[in-house]
């Protein structure tokens, strides 16, 4: 599978939304988003492959 990087201040974005959920909602919350996330970019990744 190809590989992807996240630009500088998408990575911080992302950190900051995770660490937001953990904070203001729960772990489980936070864990869902950033399984979602992953899950977005791994289908992006297999798209771009097509």
């Amino acid at each position: 599978m190809a590989s992807y990087g996240f630009h500088s201040e998408a990575a911080e974005e992302y950190l900051a939304a995770t660490q937001y959920y953990l904070d203001h909602a729960s772990p489980l919350v936070a864990a869902a988003f950033v399984a979602e996330v992953e899950g977005a970019i791994c289908l992006a990744l297999r798209q771009r492959g097509r």
